[in-house]
């Protein structure tokens, strides 16, 4: 029904936009001066003079013509379109009430075709448990039925007849009028629209539309005032204000009739303010190479059709995670939206996807620019959630996880059947990062003997709890040269979460040493530039790999059984999903020094 009733409207509008350009034409070409609704006056020298008078009837007659084509009952399907004439005149009569009307039905649509886009789902969630602050959901349901919020639409209705109807009516037709004449002259028009685009819209137009969308979205007025000043500044929102309302405002001033110009503007509005709520929040990368990180609610949703993402999901975000490779790589490489790590609920179904998912399934897993409200996902990079943990633990286990599951198994320490590993020796380098202590889980999880971590003491603790039983602190350098000297080929496996991650690190060659004969493995998630080369060529020494994680379904679902197996879970470290949280959390990836997964709590 919302669907309908927008399309209803539209074609409304555009029919009435239509109707009046067609008027104003043929008034145009006729050069013929209109007093009341298609009567015509005479003048006296008319009336004197024969010869005029038998013209103008011809004139006349001639627009007859016309207004009866024009005047002809347009329909599309069931909807009936009012006819040019007794619309002309409700138009001239009403100009107050007819502004209203359309305006009003202008918003609704825009506002019916938002809600309808977005589908936003709605999970019930039933036995709720709470862990950390997070709430995890034992059970849901999906209400797959559109759920339209008539209250939104009615706040928007009554903002667009209100203010987009009859106080633009005011001001365009009126205080204009009072100020520069009624001149459609180019000279008259160009000062309105200068006027309109610096004083009108920066003034009055944006700052109450930012108002009237705080009283709907339940935000303060304080709130809405600083994210307008934030959108000027940040989003340029008055260029674009200006870069489209500008020429549409010139054309409305100069050829448009008094009667129908609110009218046309609202038809022009339309398509703007439709795609103006299909926007979202997003943490894009900004400036040429995009290494700065940037807060926008005015992000595009990305597009889905579901033969065009066959092979895809489109997801509402919950939950995203944060990882050094965001700051590191350019926006040419990663995109222009933050994020690859996500948990959340799936809204559209590619056509050969339908198979793995459903729309309302939670799922979680890698999807470019997932930090933002929704993303687009590869079906085979992410999978359904089924144990009982919370979204932002399951948004956590993406490219760190499964990179550290892919280390462990080059190292011949983890199978695909996740079999017990007693006896064997693992060294976990950087195991306070979450690479770090993704590894250590897993090697607790299979059941490693001796699985030690080399990182600072003050994170002694928090690698002992998930799986270090021996902890070398790397800050005393004396401890660290003994260990080294000790330890020569006692380990089956050497995981580098640390060398050439930022930090100056560098214990790829010293690490060597400590591999059992023949059969240590070294893995590492970071190298130097010769080191990739030699692994894109596939020249890696037979003993040393540097794992270019690979996303996949069957990963993720193994490092869930496998932390499942021992209870654990990723810590994590939640952040706001604003401007203020975003520099947070990067300012604390940079530093090396999170305790846990980086999260941003996106949605409810």
């Amino acid at each position: 029904m919302a669907l309908l009733f927008s399309m209803k409207n539209i074609l409304v509008v555009v029919c009435i936009a239509a109707q009046a350009t067609a008027f104003q034409s043929h008034l145009m070409r006729t050069s013929t001066t209109l007093a009341p609704p298609l009567s015509f006056t005479e003048s006296s020298t008319q009336i004197q003079n024969k010869k005029d008078e038998s013209s103008n009837k011809r004139r006349h007659m001639q627009l007859s013509r016309h207004t009866r084509n024009c005047i002809t009952t347009l329909r599309a399907g069931s909807i009936s379109i009012p006819a040019c004439g007794p619309l002309n005149n409700f138009f001239i009569a009403y100009p107050y009430a007819a502004a209203f009307i359309i305006c009003a039905l202008k918003a609704s649509a825009a506002d019916c075709v938002a809600q309808a886009n977005t589908r936003i789902s709605q999970v019930n969630q039933n036995e709720l448990e709470t862990r950390g602050g997070v709430v995890a959901i034992r059970r849901k349901t999906f209400l797959p039925n559109f759920n339209f919020n008539l209250k939104r639409n009615l706040a928007f209705l009554a903002y667009g007849g209100l203010y987009q109807g009859i106080c633009q009516e005011f001001i365009y037709n009126n205080l204009f009028t009072s100020l520069f004449g009624a001149s459609t002259k180019i000279t008259t028009a160009g000062m309105k629209v200068v006027f309109d685009m610096f004083a009108i819209q920066p003034l009055v137009a944006l700052p109450i539309a930012y108002l009237i969308k705080a009283v709907v979205f339940k935000h303060s007025f304080a709130e809405a005032i600083g994210k307008y000043m934030t959108d000027i500044n940040q989003n340029s929102l008055l260029q674009t204000c200006w870069m489209i309302w500008g020429p549409a405002m010139f054309v409305s001033f100069s050829f448009v009739p008094k009667h129908f110009r609110i009218s046309f503007m609202a038809s022009c509005d339309l398509p703007l303010l439709t795609l103006q709520q299909l926007k979202m929040k997003a943490a894009i990368r900004k400036g040429f190479l995009g290494f700065t990180m940037s807060f926008s609610e005015n992000f595009t949703v990305p597009k889905f059709d579901a033969e065009k993402n066959k092979n895809e999901v489109k997801v509402k975000v919950n939950s995203a995670a944060i990882n050094p490779v965001d700051y590191k790589l350019p926006r040419a490489a990663l995109g222009s939206v933050v994020g690859m790590d996500f948990c959340g609920t799936v809204v559209e179904v590619g056509a050969e996807a339908k198979n793995k998912f459903d729309v309302g399934d939670i799922i979680y897993g890698t999807a470019p620019g997932s930090v933002a409200e929704f993303t687009v996902a590869d079906a085979a990079k992410v999978a359904k959630a089924k144990s009982d943990w919370s979204m932002a633990e399951y948004a956590a286990l993406g490219v760190a996880y499964q990179s550290a599951l892919q280390c462990l198994q080059k190292g011949k320490i983890v199978d695909k059947q996740g079999s017990k590993q007693e006896g064997k020796s693992v060294l976990v380098i950087g195991a306070s990062g979450g690479c770090g202590i993704a590894g250590l889980q897993l090697c607790k999880a299979v059941g490693v003997t001796r699985v030690v971590a080399i990182c600072s003491k003050k994170n002694e603790e928090l690698v002992r709890k998930n799986g270090a039983t021996e902890v070398i602190n790397y800050q005393n350098e004396s401890e660290l040269t003994a260990f080294f000297e000790n330890n020569k080929g006692k380990f089956d496996c050497v995981y580098d979460a640390a060398t050439n991650s930022g930090g100056g690190e560098d214990y790829w060659e010293k690490s060597l040493v400590l591999l059992k004969e023949e059969v240590g493995q070294f893995t590492a998630l970071n190298g130097s530039a010769a080191k990739w080369t030699r692994a894109f060529l596939g020249k890696e020494k037979e003993r040393e790999s540097i794992i270019m994680m690979n996303a996949n379904t069957a990963d993720l679902e193994q490092i869930v059984e496998l932390l499942d197996r021992i209870g654990d879970r990723p810590p994590t470290n939640l952040m706001s999903f604003d401007e203020e949280g975003l520099e947070k959390a990067f300012a604390l990836l940079k530093s090396r020094r999170s305790k846990g997964k980086i999260i941003f709590n996106i949605s409810s």
